[in-house]
């Protein structure tokens, strides 16, 4: 909360100086302090372990994925997209009403039990293959510089909310809590959803406390360049002052600056009051600038998310653990593909075609093998925790595997060179 982040910045700690050392609050502190142990055995638990966990618990709360086949009780939802502009399609499902004001709530607003299915306006694929495709399509156009929604200080690797995404896109906080509810149903049918949030606003979205390396993830450069120099070498000489600029991008408002305290622009910083000016800094450029967004994101997150499991994921999972669940691995490691690969017959594993294949990829780039597995599953990176943990359209574990086309099929019309 605000006020929690405001005593954050002045005492370092959501817990003020001034607090009174009676029985209870030593008894509270003790209670707390255990929490926190216990916490910490759990965050160490391997990602595999986590993630089965939160899939158990996602599909206790809202029933287990349907394969297309009506449930009573699990109705699942229906969305028909449009393939040419899927992050406006999305608000448009998530929307009360629709552009013109007719019409009721769109359909993704629905809770999403029994799992979500897709249909592309004028096409007839279905199942989980298009499902992953749509979901890799409204991520690449959320992640479009052109809609100014993220940005990313690390060349690309993670996105942060953009403290300017609303001057290109009035409607942006539409986009955000669209994106918040996909993001979990994402996870509900454990797939991944192509939007590699940094640590730092994951760490926001699971509850966790404020902390200065949260700006590592955010702007490493900053990190290096400003609050670590300053917190080792001290402010004197530099000039600065407590104030950040309001426009990281320098597009719209170039030179600008915000305030970190009220007259903060002409107050210097001094050795006396060095920490708080970087813990302000730093919850500025974390939290402060990008607020609404966050709170936009996270109230479609917690749509499908119920209150209790996200008490419960706080306790769990690091910011880091939340963004390889939401996105998957950040890489594709083709050593752990061929261990989790399975073959359609005992003897494909050692057949020439199979040698083939592994021979071929090899000898891939990462973005060749980003498109043979997309190719493959619809996926555009392995679910967190590697290939171990593909599933299939009812969310069950299916690994990928090869198979040989029958003799007879091989040298069909239209059949793929092997």
């Amino acid at each position: 909360g605000g006020q929690e982040l405001q005593q954050w910045i002045r005492f370092g700690s959501v817990r003020r100086p001034e607090e009174e050392d009676h029985d209870a609050a030593r008894e509270a502190r003790a209670r707390k302090a255990r929490d926190r142990e216990v916490s910490a055995v759990l965050r160490g638990l391997d990602l595999n372990v986590k993630r089965q966990w939160l899939l158990e618990m996602l599909r206790w709360e809202l029933g287990p994925v349907s394969a297309g086949v009506p449930i009573p009780g699990l109705p699942g939802v229906m969305l028909t997209c449009d393939r040419a502009r899927p992050l406006e399609d999305l608000c448009q499902h998530c929307s009360m009403r629709n552009p013109d004001g007719s019409g009721g709530p769109g359909a993704f607003l629905a809770p999403p039990r029994g799992g979500v299915l897709i249909k592309f306006k004028d096409e007839h694929g279905a199942g989980a293959a298009v499902r992953r495709e749509w979901m890799s399509l409204v991520g690449a156009a959320a992640c479009d510089r052109s809609n100014l929604l993220f940005h990313s200080a690390d060349g690309g690797v993670t996105l942060h909310p953009s403290p300017v995404s609303g001057e290109l896109t009035p409607e942006h906080l539409e986009y955000f809590a669209s994106l918040g509810r996909l993001a979990a149903v994402s996870m509900y049918h454990g797939e991944t959803l192509p939007l590699r949030l940094t640590a730092a606003f994951c760490k926001r979205l699971l509850g966790h406390p404020m902390a200065l390396d949260d700006l590592l993830s955010v702007d490493p450069v900053l990190h290096k360049n400003q609050l670590s120099y300053v917190r080792d070498h001290g402010p004197e000489g530099l000039g600065l002052t407590w104030a950040d600029t309001a426009d990281p991008t320098g597009l719209f408002r170039p030179g600008a600056m915000t305030p970190l305290v009220p007259g903060g622009e002409s107050k210097e910083v001094t050795a006396e009051d060095v920490d708080e000016y970087l813990r302000a800094l730093v919850a500025h450029r974390v939290i402060g600038s990008v607020r609404d967004q966050t709170a936009a994101f996270a109230a479609g997150f917690g749509a499908v998310v119920p209150p209790a499991l996200r008490s419960r994921m706080k306790g769990i999972l690091e910011g880091e653990d939340l963004s390889v669940l939401i996105a998957g691995a950040p890489c594709i490691e083709l050593d752990d593909w061929k261990k989790n690969a399975a073959y359609a017959e005992p003897v494909t594993r050692s057949s020439f075609s199979a040698r083939c294949f592994w021979a071929a990829m090899d000898t891939f780039s990462p973005e060749e093998l980003k498109a043979v597995l997309q190719f493959a599953t619809g996926l555009s990176s392995p679910p967190a925790g590697g290939f171990r943990n593909l599933v299939g359209y009812m969310g069950d574990a299916v690994p990928f595997t090869l198979a040989e086309l029958v003799a007879g099929r091989r040298d069909a019309g239209g059949a793929l060179p092997m």
